[in-house]
């Protein structure tokens, strides 16, 4: 009579003879212990290799990005150059178109730096532009600079009139120059925490603030040149102070954000961004100071270097 116990018909473990049990242990039980060692090693292996490779594959993509926004970055120093001075250029061209001669040596100097700058520009595309797609922006830029560098130099253009075109390449051409190249080496689109926000700060915000400074400086060179200042053009400056305003907030939460997650930057960028805020503020002060109040008296020039100075700080 067997002594086996009967299978409950719950279970789902399926019995396993006397015979299969030495079939299988036949196999493992019979090697040497060394290759028993050697069995379990190589299987245990296996995870790790594949580990392996997906680390190694995304190491590569992290090189690929890093790489493609160097490129972005190259662009990015040339580029700068161009819109610092063409502002300067729309600047001081305003005032001079205003009817103040003293500015005249700085729209010669704004100019060449501007021709400097894009033949910087012109190397870096040369080497890249085929990557970036950046060619034909830039070839748009040069042709429509050389159409308002020669009104101004001719004097065939009024002030109001050589402001907007200064206006329409930087706002239109160049900004969206600077957007090509933050979509195209993938600056903007960075996954990483701390350079994302420091890319965004670069493509989107500093462009726009800059410029929102870079118009008040110029329309108080044309105002300190008249004597003048009507109604409209406190309204307009104080348009361009409140854009200034809030573009330096969405700096500084910027420069928090990419702080907070890089605590290993955090001490320069608080630096630059205390920089910023004193350089910015004091553009803001020079102006508000007067012709919110409508006073246009003292120097234009003397005005326009002060906040040129506070500007390139930023």
């Amino acid at each position: 009579m067997s002594n086996a116990q009967p299978l409950d018909p719950r279970s789902t473990v399926i019995p396993v003879s006397s015979s299969a049990n030495a079939a299988k242990g036949s196999y493992l039980g019979s090697l040497p212990m060394g290759s028993k060692l050697a069995l379990i090693t190589a299987l245990l292996g296996v995870p790790s290799v594949v580990l392996v490779g997906i680390l190694t594959v995304q190491q590569n993509q992290a090189i690929t990005v890093a790489s493609q926004e160097r490129k972005g970055v190259a662009f990015l120093v040339p580029i700068r150059g161009v819109l610092q001075n063409i502002q300067k250029h729309r600047g001081s061209a305003n005032g001079l178109l205003g009817g103040d001669t003293t500015f005249q040596a700085l729209v010669d100097k704004s100019s060449q730096s501007t021709d400097d700058a894009l033949d910087q520009l012109q190397i870096v595309d040369d080497r890249l532009g085929s990557e970036i797609q950046t060619s034909e922006l830039i070839k748009k830029l040069k042709t429509d600079w050389k159409a308002i560098e020669n009104q101004v130099k001719n004097r065939n253009i009024s002030a109001n009139e050589s402001f907007k075109i200064h206006t329409d390449l930087i706002q239109g051409t160049i900004f969206n120059l600077i957007n090509q190249v933050g979509n195209e080496s993938g600056i903007v689109l960075d996954p990483v925490a701390d350079t994302y926000y420091l890319g965004n700060i670069v493509i989107n915000i500093l462009p726009d603030f800059t410029d929102n400074l870079g118009q008040a400086r110029g329309t108080a060179a044309r105002l300190y040149s008249v004597g003048i200042i009507g109604s409209s053009d406190t309204i307009n400056l104080r348009v361009l102070f409140n854009a200034a305003q809030s573009g330096l907030d969405e700096f500084n939460k910027g420069v928090a954000f990419a702080s907070k997650d890089n605590p290993d930057i955090k001490d320069k960028l608080d630096n630059f961004s205390q920089k910023v805020s004193t350089s910015s503020q004091s553009v803001l002060d020079i102006y508000q100071r007067g012709l919110l109040k409508g006073q246009v008296t003292g120097s234009a020039k003397v005005a326009f270097d002060q906040a040129t100075r506070a500007i390139d700080a930023v």
